[in-house]
């Protein structure tokens, strides 16, 4: 489906962009190997990884594809946006998306947390 980088591969996933408390995903200027970002779910205190992954499944739309990786005890969150169907946004329009989506990702996180 997705390839992973040799970093996801070994379980080492460069944060590149943040998950707040608040449901805002940010992405950094700082973009992986296959157009990917790696954000901590830290924050956000999933019950385990199934929860999660469900969770993260449950938000990905025709825009954003998301996949789950785990490190020691730490989830991550690896984003795929999909430039293919908004070709030209910027990683502005990218944050902007997102935000927009910060209410559909809280509600969704009392359902899946």
């Amino acid at each position: 489906m997705f390839q992973l980088t040799l970093a996801q591969e070994q379980g080492l996933p460069a944060v590149t962009a943040k998950f707040d408390k608040d449901f805002v995903l940010t992405l950094s200027g700082t973009v992986g190997l296959n157009g990917e970002y790696t954000a901590s779910l830290e924050e956000h205190n999933f019950t385990n990884f199934e929860a999660a992954k469900t969770y993260w499944n449950y938000l990905r739309d025709n825009l954003v594809h998301f996949a789950l990786i785990q490190k020691d005890k730490t989830l991550y969150v690896v984003i795929y946006p999909h430039t293919q169907y908004v070709r030209g946004w910027l990683l502005t329009d990218w944050n902007a998306y997102f935000e927009q989506n910060k209410t559909k990702y809280s509600s969704a996180f009392k359902d899946f947390k």
